[in-house]
């Protein structure tokens, strides 16, 4: 079993490009870390796989194994050039590199009836629970608006849980999107703390965006005036807000309330 130690290595200075996130765009890659991750990444979707020699789990002897059998190249790397190149604290050893997805505009479009409009949202792991909670509640897709962190951050990639392959998503201007969902007949849900009208008092059914603006900010005004329903989330005890990943959860499965309500 060959080794690589060198950090001048090709193929090791390309996963050091894929730290930022301008290497990330440029090479359509971005790198995944976990046995359970990797595991969930569907095979077409990986390039190639990077395990540590100090490693050693029955989990991820049984992973390399079908990466193998899969024809994924797995390469081992010293110990300390892996720590060198691994974002957790806690390793468990092994990190892959794996294609971006690629949506085209018609393709994201095709039977999507639910999508969730993520207004320049900016801490990682909140997007990338949202891309968790968004593909729970049974979303079709996920827009992304200018001034949204990377979706493939580590962080991002690590809290979305292997959403990021399960929902689809685009990037989408704010101004863009609130127009073009608007001609498209979508009803356009946006959450604000400061709007009278309840949640739960909202239609929430046919073509739906619900629409999460950003966490300090909250949504962006050319996306509010394009609104069919501005609603608030009822709260007690004097709060004025929610985490945004909370307020999403109870945003999105609104719908999914309504529509079993109306199956009974």
């Amino acid at each position: 079993m060959d080794i690589i130690r060198s950090g001048k290595n090709r193929r090791v200075r390309r996963l050091k490009k894929l730290r930022s996130r301008k290497g990330r765009e440029s090479e359509g890659l971005f790198v995944l870390e976990g046995i359970r991750l990797i595991a969930d990444t569907p095979s077409e979707c990986l390039e190639e796989v990077y395990v540590s020699e100090a490693a050693e789990s029955d989990s991820l002897r049984s992973l390399v194994a079908g990466l193998l059998r899969e024809g994924i190249p797995v390469f081992w790397l010293s110990s300390s050039l892996f720590d060198e190149l691994a974002e957790t604290v806690h390793s468990q050893g092994v990190l892959a590199v794996a294609r971006v997805p690629t949506v085209s505009g018609h393709s994201f479009w095709e039977d999507t009836h639910s999508i969730v409009v993520c207004d320049a949202i900016q801490d990682p792991g909140n997007l990338g629970t949202l891309f968790r909670t968004a593909a729970g509640a049974g979303y079709d897709g996920i827009v992304l608006t200018d001034g949204t962190v990377d979706p493939y951050n580590p962080k991002s990639v690590r809290a979305s849980m292997g959403s990021l392959f399960r929902i689809r998503h685009c990037t989408v201007s704010a101004e863009t999107i609130g127009l073009e969902l608007k001609q498209r007949g979508f009803r356009i849900i946006i959450g604000d703390v400061h709007a009278s009208k309840s949640v739960y008092e909202a239609d929430m059914s046919g073509d739906l965006a619900v629409v999460l603006g950003n966490e300090g900010a909250g949504p962006r005004a050319c996306l509010i005036q394009n609104a069919s329903e501005v609603v608030s989330i009822p709260l007690a005890g004097g709060l004025e807000s929610l985490n945004v990943t909370v307020a999403a959860g109870i945003l999105l499965f609104e719908r999914v309330r309504q529509i079993r309500q109306a199956e009974w």
